[in-house]
């Protein structure tokens, strides 16, 4: 609604700017008229047929209304109407110059009303970065905040949409280079912004803006401590140089002096974890009825197994990517489950090879390629005991089938049936940016569902924005009753979500309780039962690198499951678990997790959903010493071997269910 009046408004202005020409060009050919006589100079005639064309728009014209009036009856028809255009131009002409001051007047007034709040306020909010998102974040900051915005842009920015930041006493600050930003940043008092966020289109330019305003914020340092929090719009394509960059600040770490408190944000990764937050990917294995809380420690790597998870992901662009990701995690629901994962995009080629970026180049040794027919997998990733990038073993079965097929096609149908007689699908994701590719989609896996009896499993999709038909749909129409919609970019462009970050309050306090609990000796009860110190969890979270906070984002994003098997699954205790962490020999550690079978399953569930999470971030095992800088880790192999090779290790496993197990205690 608000772009439709903007449009009407301007066109408006430009119908009053061909009105004022007009009005000019009837005056004119008037004087032409009326001063054809007064003198034989044409100079003189010019400049006095000018000088009645402008004062005509401030209601002063020398050519009057009852001299044009007197010479109607004698002049022609010609000469009758322009005489009757001149006289309604003088009487609208100033109504042009009336609107034109007012418009003029309320553009300065807009200017002056956002300085004098930037001079009243000492504090106001920093975004950098234009785009079709922006005008969303900003009217999301007015009102959930008095704060005043700066925007910072690169970008082009046109007239219209100028405007339309003024009306919200929003100041525009353009500029172009490094030297020029740097001065920008001092006159606008970067220093004392609430909050930085970093919005432009391109990752590239994000981080080009941060190491800017970075370079002015330490040199600011020596006047200000504390820090300003700035959240970074990144995908994954330059997430390694932002955490290298960001973990080799040291001086952040070791003083209190005024620094930037980086904040990556990926949309569609956050998008990808509400997904399975929502609707988490053990809805259907509940359902089911199977999963018996006696029986959890003895089920083996079958097919009967109950907490199996079959996934389908339809569109493989970058949400479906972080989709796959974030199932990498979700789907451990035990430690010797299987977890099949089937994917299918029309651009297959192009967008496996994007994907395949991310991991060690190991991978590729255990990716097989299909050249058979377009029902076959064109890709095939399979983890187990046999395959592991670099070597070595794994618990449980992974096995990821890349299809090169359209939605659009009988294919996906013919794959979609074939593949959930193989195995019960139990979980289906639609990644597809057009909502009518996706309803349809949507309308083939229901159907498919309800003809295999599985219509119990969750059918999410994810949309590219907030659809009302999608809405509709799921009022009216029975067949999309069943399906989760989880909304796109648009839901995360708010002030709340972006700064809020419940998720990150909950891996630093998860981290806190992790370090808490995993003390040897361990803490007293009183320690483990007061409130948190927030100082202390912040503390502690800037001194770990980027890479072991996302681990920490990782592992408290599946608390939700660690609370449901220890719901399902009693028989253990925190004390039980925290004297694994207590054993000083290893080899009578490794034999006191392995004789408590409760113990012995949620180490090796924690343990395989760490391998995934390192091979998902580009890990490899090795047979050699661990190295960050090389990403390769001994740790990644099955229980068996980690308990016969790296026997130090085992006790850390279970600690990830610490902080449940203080809960229920």
């Amino acid at each position: 609604m608000k772009k439709t009046s903007s449009k009407k408004f301007f066109c408006w202005k430009n119908l009053l700017i061909a009105l004022s020409v007009f009005f000019f060009f009837v005056c004119v050919t008037e004087g032409a008229i009326y001063y054809r006589d007064v003198s034989d100079s044409l100079f003189i005639r010019i400049m006095l047929n000018i000088q009645n064309s402008i004062q005509a728009f401030f209601m002063s014209s020398q050519i009057g209304m009852m001299d044009v009036a007197k010479g109607l009856a004698q002049g022609s028809a010609l000469r009758k109407i322009i005489a009757y255009l001149y006289i309604a131009t003088v009487v609208l002409a100033p109504l042009c110059t009336a609107t034109a001051i007012i418009s003029f007047a309320k553009t300065l007034w807009y200017r002056l009303h956002t300085s004098l709040k930037l001079l009243h306020r000492k504090q106001h909010i920093l975004l950098c970065g234009y785009n079709t998102g922006t005008e969303q974040l900003i009217s999301s900051i007015q009102k959930e905040t008095k704060l005043p915005v700066i925007l910072f842009a690169r970008e082009e920015i046109t007239p219209e949409q100028r405007l339309a930041l003024q009306k919200k006493s929003v100041r525009i600050v353009d500029f172009t280079d490094s030297q020029e930003a740097q001065t920008l940043c001092f006159q606008n008092k970067i220093e004392r912004a609430a909050c930085i966020i970093l919005l432009h289109k391109d990752s590239a330019d994000n981080f080009s803006s941060f190491l800017e305003l970075d370079s002015y914020i330490r040199s600011c340092s020596r006047l200000t401590r504390g820090s300003i929090p700035c959240y970074l719009f990144s995908d994954s394509s330059i997430r390694e140089i932002l955490d290298e960059y960001y973990d080799c600040r040291e001086a952040e770490d070791q003083s209190q002096a005024l620094h930037l408190d980086l904040h990556v944000l990926d949309p569609k990764a956050l998008q990808a974890r509400e997904i399975f937050q929502k609707v988490p990917l053990y809805t259907w294995n509940l359902a089911s009825g199977q999963c018996q809380a006696e029986k959890y420690c003895d089920y083996e790597e079958t097919a009967d197994n109950p907490w199996n998870v079959h996934l389908l992901v339809a569109g493989f662009g970058n949400l479906g990517q972080s989709v796959l990701s974030e199932a990498l995690q979700q789907s451990v629901l035990h430690p010797q489950s299987r977890i099949l994962i089937d994917v299918v995009d029309h651009r297959m080629r192009e967008q496996f090879q994007r994907f395949c970026k991310r991991f060690s180049p190991c991978m590729k040794d255990i990716t097989e390629k299909s050249s058979g027919g377009e029902l076959e997998a064109l890709y095939r990733i399979r983890l187990d005991h046999k395959s592991t990038p670099g070597g070595g073993s794994l618990d449980g079965l992974l096995e990821l089938r890349f299809y090169n097929t359209d939605v659009c096609h009988e294919t996906f149908e013919e794959i979609a049936e074939r593949v959930s007689q193989e195995s019960p699908l139990t979980y289906a994701v639609i990644c597809i940016k057009d909502t009518s590719l996706s309803l349809a989609a949507a309308g083939s896996l229901e159907k498919i569902l309800q003809n295999a009896g599985n219509g119990s499993a969750p059918l999410v999709l994810a949309a590219n924005r907030e659809e009302r038909i999608l809405e509709y749909l799921q009022d009216n129409d029975t067949r999309y009753r069943n399906i989760s919609v989880i909304a796109g970019d648009s839901t995360f462009l708010t002030l709340e979500r972006i700064t809020s970050a419940e998720e990150e309050r909950c891996a630093k306090e998860f981290n806190y309780k992790y370090n808490l609990l995993s003390q040897v000796p361990p803490p007293e009860t009183e320690a483990t039962g007061s409130a948190p110190d927030a100082e202390e969890i912040d503390r502690q979270w800037r001194k770990m690198p980027i890479f072991k906070r996302n681990s920490s984002r990782a592992m408290g994003a599946c608390a939700n499951i660690r609370r449901l098997l220890l719901a399902h699954t009693p028989g253990l205790t925190l004390p039980e678990a925290q004297k694994a962490l207590q054993i000083e020999d290893d080899a009578e550690d490794v034999q006191y997790i392995n004789s408590h079978r409760h113990l012995k399953a949620f180490s090796m569930l924690e343990h395989r959903r760490w391998c995934y999470f390192m091979i998902g971030n580009g890990y490899a095992w090795t047979d050699g010493p661990k190295d960050d800088a090389r990403k390769v880790n001994p740790c990644i192999l099955s229980w068996e071997d980690l308990c016969r090779k790296k026997p130090e290790y085992c006790r850390y496993d279970i600690a990830a269910f610490l902080p449940e197990l203080a809960e229920e205690e």
